[in-house]
């Protein structure tokens, strides 16, 4: 157990215990004990809290300079993972993707054992263009592979829900199309918090006026109490500092589609 705080691939642990008896100094002692628990309910809540909070920390994040951004003479200087992010992004908004792409992906996740085979084949049977939203939505895994491969920019992963991405940013759009007289012509505030390595925290502050691209679907709220709760999950990382973003969303720009989430759209 001393060593489990040195294995950086170790994120955290989750102990289930007939009786609740582990010391509270153990506890703290090894950072990445996150909690204990005697029923699995209890347990299965805070493994899907816990994916939840890794996977809002693990957004990939790009930042451009105002130096960058006003020079276009060298290239090279410009992230990778800025510019691999955009020509992914135009390639695959503007292929068709086929029902061979969808029988594709469900073979990989069979292959793979990505998916349970109960969500699998619910998959197969259910699935539409449509229904990306409450796909993405939906606590099938789906989201975690998506934005693995984002992050991580992995073209076969990318290729493999090329034809979700698709359709998820296709489904955004409409009902951003949909809704936009409903926002008025006024900008209004969402929240996003999160944990970001100290590296790129650096990065920001020197971007300061610059760009910053979120390399991936990116999940805000209008409530400031729930990022914040976010934020404060992940302060206790090491080498990672809480982060709470406040951005101004202007509804009268149509570069970037956005999509304020109701229920009946949200699977639970």
């Amino acid at each position: 157990m001393p060593l489990i705080n040195d294995i950086p691939q170790l994120h955290g642990i989750y102990v289930f215990n007939d009786t609740k008896n582990l010391p509270e100094e153990s506890i703290k002692k090894w950072g990445k004990i996150k909690s204990v628990h005697t029923n699995i309910s209890d347990l299965y809540k805070a493994l899907q809290s816990g994916i939840k909070q890794f996977n809002q920390d693990s957004i990939a994040v790009s930042f451009l300079t105002v130096t960058e951004m006003v020079s276009t003479d060298n290239l090279n200087q410009l992230e990778p993972t800025f510019m691999y992010t955009q020509i992914f992004k135009d390639i695959f908004l503007d292929m068709q993707h086929s029902e061979k792409a969808i029988k594709q992906f469900i073979a990989h996740c069979r292959n793979n054992n990505s998916l349970s085979p109960t969500i699998i084949d619910r998959f197969e049977k259910e699935y539409h263009a449509e229904l990306a939203i409450w796909w993405y939505t939906f606590p099938s895994n789906i989201y975690s592979i998506l934005n693995y491969g984002l992050r991580t920019l992995d073209a076969d992963t990318i290729i493999t829900v090329g034809f979700f991405i698709c359709h998820l940013h296709r489904q955004i759009q409409e009902l951003h199309e949909q809704q936009i007289n409903s926002y008025g012509r006024k900008p209004f505030l969402v929240y996003r918090g999160q944990g970001l390595m100290k590296s790129d925290f650096e990065k920001l502050l020197k971007a300061k006026g610059g760009l910053m691209s979120f390399n991936n679907l990116l999940s805000t709220s209008k409530d400031r109490e729930v990022s914040l709760e976010f934020a404060e999950c992940a302060s206790i990382k090491p080498h990672s500092l809480s982060i709470l973003f406040i951005m101004s969303i202007d509804p009268c720009l149509k570069s970037t589609p956005f999509r304020v989430w109701v229920g009946v759209y949200k699977a639970y």
